[in-house]
């Protein structure tokens, strides 16, 4: 039996998947922040992944500070290297671990952290490596990952990864069309809305909508950055 979130008494954890938000505390220290409809939100520190409770208590439910590397195991045991986007299916915590080239789960039950596919500090685009993960979004039964090294957008049934679109390339570039010829420039943030996954295509400038369904990328918004 799995438990389901909210897990931690005052504190709900909420992507805002129905609405297609995927919050960040962008004038927070951590680099990123899942955020809850209670003003409760759970941030990522360098090596750390920190609970903030609706009194502005922050409790750190994962990771030692000061103390990087790549150790799964329950609460202050566990070691996180640059923890950088936050997702969730409402029942596990997942995490891009950009720092390891790994992407990790948080039991909210057991507050066990579990490497879930990536071979640690060996990036790649193989079966079991992952090109710095910057961000995970679980959609339509998969866990979609963007690859800021190899500039792609991976997808994941644990521990095996594919690439959905995108060619790894330690090159970015812009390309709209079929997932297999489509190209990114450093994608990052990642949300969901329906089947659609959007992404922010952070050296491009510019927002894409990836249709998961016919497998195609789209610009939503922004304009194209001339990078000439």
């Amino acid at each position: 039996m799995r438990t389901e979130i909210p897990f931690i008494p005052r504190w709900t954890l909420v992507l805002l998947l129905a609405a297609g938000c995927n919050l960040r505390g962008a004038d927070l220290s951590p680099d990123a922040a899942a955020t809850s409809t209670d003003d409760n939100s759970l941030t990522l520190g360098g090596v750390q992944i920190n609970a903030i409770y609706g009194s502005a208590v922050v409790s750190t439910v994962a990771g030692t500070v000061g103390a990087m590397g790549h150790v799964d195991g329950v609460g202050a045991a566990a070691r996180l290297a640059t923890p950088m986007g936050l997702g969730t299916d409402g029942f596990q915590v997942y995490i891009a671990e950009i720092g390891s080239h790994t992407l990790r789960s948080l039991d909210p039950g057991s507050l066990t952290v579990t490497t879930l596919a990536g071979t640690p500090y060996v990036p790649g685009s193989g079966p079991s490596q992952l090109g710095s993960p910057w961000d995970a979004e679980p959609l339509s039964g998969l866990l979609y990952v963007s690859e800021e090294y190899t500039h792609v957008i991976g997808s994941l049934i644990p521990p095996v990864h594919t690439i959905a679109a995108g060619l790894p390339s330690n090159v970015g570039s812009f390309a709209d069309g079929a997932a297999a010829t489509a190209r990114f420039n450093s994608p990052k943030g990642l949300a969901a809305a329906g089947t659609d996954l959007y992404i922010a295509d952070t050296n491009n400038a510019v927002i894409r909508r990836f249709d998961t369904v016919s497998g195609t990328l789209s610009l939503f918004a922004g304009a194209v950055k001339n990078s000439g």
